[in-house]
């Protein structure tokens, strides 16, 4: 069987909810749809309090333009100042060879995707890196004022009259302060984490760094309730949640420890041709625990068929269409002998249900997420009984 000569997907599969930008240093730049939402909430929130302020402008059309075309700079300059942020992440880590597969703009904030986030010492600059750099553009921006005169004071700032820029500058600190705060995931939390673990191990250390950013999650989400700021509850949640998945995804890197990817492959599966229609697709689904389907023709692998695939592919084109139709070309291919944690972050990375394992030019497993989960709970269990 031949191994195709292209079999690396182009990258995470597109979706509707997300827009790409662009890209820096080679890196994607996404956003999501929702924070084209929470912009405009934000802007008519920002409206209704200059207006019951007295703030806003009366009567002048075109002074409602300025006065408005400033408040949705000044957010949009919150969120460029943020992309700018998790390139600082995204830099400092690729000067540790570690890679950024993207970085994406969500309405709380940004995410650099990183492979891994190195050792101790590594993570801790890379998590400095981000608030540092809100913080050289707070300067730079506070100098360029003072510089300019524009800087204005105190009293005029206790009414919110400053600029744009004024406020940008106030912002950057704002944003890097709270980063800081030791509650994991935070940058401040990683770096608590960084620290702990040279000295407990990375499983401990993000346990206690874990434990304290979920202790102030609770507290900041009974802030939120008792000022009824949905804002604050949601990030209660939200550093919460991923505190909690945080040392379930250390737990799984310390479990795959040496381990490999045949030792968690699949080596008993069912293969499809290009010309199998995909009711039969649907009956080897029925029939079999197995979900996604190697597609072969004439002993080489032409793509994967995934259970969500097939299903959009007979709602769309019914069960008599070809599973080539509705298979993808693009696949992850592993080999046996890589070890099994840089194989899970691959398929983690390239959001793939699935990698194909080759011995050489023959395909010989399947690395899934459900096997992989079920490999550590068998794992687990055995460790436990030893």
């Amino acid at each position: 069987m031949a191994k195709p000569t292209s079999t690396h997907p182009t990258g995470p599969a597109p979706s509707r909810w997300v827009w790409r930008l662009g890209s820096v240093a080679g890196i994607p730049i996404r956003v999501h749809f929702t924070l084209l939402l929470l912009l405009i909430w934000i802007a008519w929130l920002e409206l209704q309090q200059a207006g019951a302020q007295g703030l806003a402008p009366e009567g002048d059309p075109v002074a409602w333009l300025l006065f408005l075309g400033g408040r949705v700079l000044f957010i949009v300059g919150i969120f460029a100042c943020v992309l700018f942020h998790e390139i600082g992440h995204a830099l400092v880590a690729r000067g540790f060879a570690i890679r950024t597969t993207e970085i994406m703009l969500y309405p709380f904030g940004g995410v650099a995707r990183l492979h891994g986030m190195g050792r101790p010492t590594q993570e801790l600059w890379i998590s400095l890196a981000g608030p540092s750099v809100n913080i050289v553009i707070g300067l730079l921006l506070f100098a360029v004022l003072q510089a300019t005169g524009l800087w204005a004071p105190i009293d005029r700032l206790a009414r919110g009259e400053a600029t744009v820029l004024q406020n940008l500058a106030l912002a950057n600190f704002i944003l890097a302060g709270f980063n800081l705060i030791p509650a994991f995931p935070m940058d401040g939390g990683r770096v608590l984490r960084a620290l702990l673990a040279r000295r407990f191990g990375m499983l401990r250390g993000t346990s206690i760094a874990a434990t304290i950013g979920q202790a102030f999650a609770i507290g900041l989400g009974l802030l939120g309730l008792f000022w009824g700021n949905f804002i604050l509850i949601f990030i209660a949640f939200f550093v919460f949640v991923s505190a909690s998945q945080e040392v379930g995804m250390q737990r799984s890197r310390v479990m795959m420890r040496g381990q490999h990817v045949r030792d968690a492959m699949i080596r008993r599966f069912e293969s499809l041709s290009g010309h199998d229609s995909l009711g039969r697709a649907a009956e080897f689904l029925l029939a079999t625990h197995q979900q996604d389907f190697p597609v072969v023709e004439a002993g080489k692998v032409i793509g994967v068929l995934t259970r969500p695939a097939l299903v959009r592919g007979l709602t769309e084109r019914g069960p008599s269409a070809p599973v080539s139709a509705a298979a993808a070309e693009a696949y992850l291919a592993l080999e046996p002998g890589e070890p099994l944690q840089d194989a899970v972050e691959q398929l983690q990375a390239e959001k793939q249900k699935v990698g194909l394992v080759f011995d050489g030019a023959q395909l010989v497993g399947m690395l899934t997420e459900e096997n992989v989960r079920e490999f550590f709970q068998l794992h687990a269990i055995d460790s436990g009984h030893g």
